[in-house]
């Protein structure tokens, strides 16, 4: 894994981690972060425009202008595979 991960950070802050990728890669480098998530337990914070991509959170929190607008729970997460993109 990668080599900053030995300090076992609290959280990992992400913004817009495929907003250039095309959708091979931007579903690798999601399904990279995931497993780096469960196997480190840190709290992931990710700001992300693709409606798509919190299909895989736990907790959604939407924004408007800085404003949160709405906050709900996915029951059931999918994988950097499952979404559509």
């Amino acid at each position: 894994m990668l080599l900053f991960f030995k300090k076992k950070p609290k959280a990992l802050f992400l913004d817009e981690p495929t907003g250039a990728l095309d959708e091979q890669t931007g579903r690798q480098v999601l399904d990279y972060i995931c497993r780096l998530h469960k196997e480190y337990g840190f709290t992931m914070v990710m700001v992300t425009h693709n409606q798509n991509i919190v299909e895989m959170a736990k907790t959604v929190v939407k924004m408007n202008s800085g404003t949160v607008v709405e906050v709900y729970t996915n029951e059931k997460q999918k994988t950097a595979y499952e979404i559509g993109w």
